[in-house]
């Protein structure tokens, strides 16, 4: 027998004795640690799905050859070598950067210094405490978000509708494939020609009732923000406080010239007092079809 017969049949023997999974084609093997990755999401106490890179050499090279595993948990660990490491298996996949509730200003400062924001496909950072980051600046810096589809940005702090650093700034984003905006107290305009879900959370301050400034002139505002997505489906109103429902009734006329054409709207929510929610109805042209519910406080 030939050596080349000889090292042939080993191989096949080597091949045979090889546990079936090991026999499977690298693409189903991407398969199924995509699915991985989807059911055990790592978190800051437990590895999850990078587990299975360190099973054995093929398991790694295959999942160190899927730059979207890594570019969804970016922000899971908060230690520089993790999110180097994870930026650097991305490759130039988009990003998932998703900061929770936690106060993260030191790993937002680190993905900034490394361009991470304009290859983001998701930020979300809804902190609950004030921040000292000001994401609307961050955002305006850069000239284009191409890949941004979801933005989630907001703070919990009391502040007025559309808190802003500088009174009268106002940060433009441009995100042209952006499909869902959440703002929480945050002024921000966002060129989003195709949004299709957007909630706004604002908080209209008290105004004094001997006050003559009449506290609804926050309401043109907020509406312009509406009127910027005619492509919406699903609409989400969050107001907080006494200040807008002080000076509005029910008989007041609309705030704009005309009402806001929303044909694609599919679901319109509301949260606040029951004049204001009235007035925002009359600048509002809803489908009959969409489903509206209000919750009154």
């Amino acid at each position: 027998m030939s050596n080349a017969s000889v090292n042939q049949e080993t191989g096949n023997l080597l091949s045979a004795a090889a546990p079936l999974i090991h026999r499977l084609p690298n693409d189903v093997f991407c398969e199924i640690f995509r699915v991985w990755a989807d059911i055990d999401h790592p978190a800051p106490d437990s590895l999850g799905f990078i587990r299975g890179s360190h099973v054995c050499q093929l398991w790694r090279a295959v999942m160190l050859d899927l730059p979207t595993l890594w570019a969804d948990i970016i922000c899971t660990y908060r230690v520089a070598s993790a999110v180097k490491t994870f930026l650097k298996r991305a490759r130039d996949a988009p990003l998932v950067l998703d900061f929770g509730e936690r106060h993260a200003r030191k790993m937002v400062e680190m993905l900034v210094a490394k361009d991470a924001l304009s290859r983001a496909r998701v930020i979300v950072c809804m902190w609950l405490k004030i921040s000292m980051v000001d994401w609307g600046s961050l955002l305006s810096t850069q000239a284009l978000l191409p890949n941004l589809r979801t933005l989630k940005i907001g703070r919990g702090a009391p502040t007025s509708i559309f808190l802003v650093t500088e009174e009268g700034r106002v940060d433009i984003v441009s995100a042209p494939s952006l499909e869902e905006l959440h703002l929480r107290k945050i002024r921000l305009t966002v060129n989003a020609p195709t949004l299709r879900f957007l909630t706004l959370e604002v908080l209209f301050p008290d105004v004094s009732p001997s006050s003559t400034a009449a506290s609804t002139s926050n309401l043109p505002e907020l509406l312009q923000t509406v009127a910027l997505y005619p492509m919406l489906e699903r609409l989400t109103l969050m107001i907080d406080g006494w200040g807008a429902d002080r000076h509005a009734n029910f008989e007041a006329p609309p705030v704009l010239g005309s009402p806001i054409s929303l044909s694609h709207l599919r679901q319109l929510t509301m949260r606040g007092r029951p004049a204001t929610l009235t007035l925002i109805l009359k600048n509002l042209d809803v489908p009959q079809h969409a489903a509206v519910s209000c919750d009154l406080p």
